[in-house]
């Protein structure tokens, strides 16, 4: 209780106080939770781990979208398995809707290609059931490199960690210094 004392100048916390510490925590909270372990990229494959598959490219409208959005996932019939196999390009153990989104040219859609990608493992109660596509090429030119995408991921880790340390120093920033404002406020009303 002592340091709560120190962030209001040595008067005891109402429950006001209280109340935005908790609203600045929570949203710290969340903020961490939401960019720095679930948007945070863990696995990121060697090449030499990817798996190949050849087959015409299909752009499909995801079922499960939200209103208003438009998300598109990539099918190829993968005549190994008999299978159509599902791809997109979360590469998170959560799948996050339009954030899915390949965005890949149109003239590679319903033409042969070969897809290089992996499967994202769980992470915590989280899946992602879609495969990730790292490398795209067609007629043996790589128009999807793994360079470019290990470049991408390291990018958008940096840009989710960045986003933590700015917004949880905001919400400590702010807790610290409204209390005070806070209370002289309230009680002057007094």
């Amino acid at each position: 209780m002592n340091f709560l004392k120190i962030l209001n100048n040595g008067n005891k916390l109402d429950i006001g106080d209280i109340f935005i510490l908790l609203l600045f925590l929570s949203f710290a909270i969340l903020i961490t939770v939401n960019f720095g372990v679930l948007r945070y990229h863990r696995y990121i494959p060697q090449e030499n781990e990817l798996k190949y598959t050849e087959g015409i490219l299909r752009k499909r409208l995801q079922k499960k979208a939200i209103k208003g959005t438009s998300v598109y996932y990539y099918q190829i019939y993968d005549s190994n398995t008999k299978k159509y196999l599902d791809f997109s390009c979360d590469y998170t153990a959560v799948s996050r809707g339009s954030n899915s989104n390949c965005y890949f040219p149109e003239e590679y859609e319903n033409t042969q290609v070969k897809v290089g990608w992996y499967q994202q493992p769980d992470f915590l109660m989280y899946s992602n059931d879609k495969l990730q596509i790292v490398i795209l090429e067609k007629d043996g030119k790589q128009i999807r490199s793994y360079n470019h995408w290990l470049d991408e991921i390291r990018t958008n880790n940096i840009i989710n960690i960045i986003v933590v340390i700015f917004f949880n120093g905001m919400c400590i920033l702010f807790s610290y210094f409204s209390l005070p404002r806070y209370n002289r406020k309230f009680k002057n009303k007094m």
